[in-house]
């Protein structure tokens, strides 16, 4: 049972990095987190990453095509950028800026994989989803959620083997059920 636990595990680590939630993994300088959980509730953002791709290989003159999942915000190749405006302990306090002005209001964006090396007027790229809002001082902001980065082969597999362990009469409390989309 031990050598059972022990090859799940190892398993799911070396399935965890192969899928890309590695947090220093990046694709044309973002975090490639292409599943993500936030809340309850289980995201596939391949079609997202996929745009993505295509929007960066664009010649100039070329136009390309609206952003795919509308509830989800980050680089829209359309001269925005997202800058660092504070690191906060419940964040990253974000400004968005359209060919380097200031556009919008600042806003939260959390579980950003790499916030802890992310410094103050650095520029980041990202794709978040609107998860509430944040009182800053004393203003309210939008709250975002980059979302937690999981491996939906490895939660199969985990939910598979407990399955066949809690019919062995063996339980494994760790195990997270797997994901609904």
């Amino acid at each position: 049972m031990k050598n059972l636990l022990t090859l799940l595990f190892t398993f799911v680590a070396v399935s965890s990095v192969a899928q890309g939630l590695d947090p220093n993994r990046y694709k044309n300088g973002m975090p490639h987190h292409p599943f993500r959980k936030i809340g309850k509730k289980y995201f596939d953002l391949r079609k997202l990453y996929e745009w993505d791709q295509v929007q960066m290989n664009l010649k100039i003159g070329e136009t390309g095509s609206a952003m795919p999942l509308k509830d989800w915000i980050g680089d829209d190749h359309g001269g925005s950028q997202y800058k660092v405006y504070s690191v906060l302990k419940e964040g990253l306090l974000i400004e968005k800026r359209n060919f380097g002005n200031p556009y919008g209001e600042p806003f939260l964006l959390v579980n950003y994989p790499m916030e802890k090396t992310v410094v103050d007027g650095q520029t980041i790229r990202f794709f978040a989803m609107r998860s509430g809002q944040f009182k800053y001082w004393d203003k309210t902001v939008e709250r975002y959620d980059y979302g937690t980065p999981y491996d939906p082969v490895a939660m199969k597999s985990a939910a598979d083997a407990q399955k066949t362990n809690s019919t062995a009469g063996i339980s494994v409390t760790n195990a997270s059920p797997a994901p609904r989309h």
